[in-house]
């Protein structure tokens, strides 16, 4: 893994609040990436990366965590470009 994947992968090392807040802020920054002019998937891959690697944490900590994601999927899942919305 590079580096920076390492970041995303190693999110299973944060306690719960952390990871939320983690969850919380890259939700907020793909939605500022894919509003550009010229939409950008990076932050939408990892997010979807980082409940892969999360899923096993308790469900009480899960339910945080899907609720802030299913959110954003809901928005980015209508976003006027196709093939970010089919991305999401």
């Amino acid at each position: 893994l590079s580096e920076i994947d390492r970041i995303f992968s190693n999110t299973t090392n944060l306690d719960d609040n952390a990871i939320v807040e983690f969850v919380r802020c890259l939700c907020a920054t793909s939605i500022i990436e894919v509003s550009a002019d010229k939409p950008r998937t990076f932050s939408l891959q990892k997010i979807i990366e980082v409940a892969y690697y999360n899923m096993e944490r308790i469900r009480f900590v899960w339910t945080r965590i899907w609720d802030m994601m299913a959110n954003y999927f809901k928005q980015v899942g209508c976003h006027k470009d196709l093939q970010v919305a089919m991305y999401a």
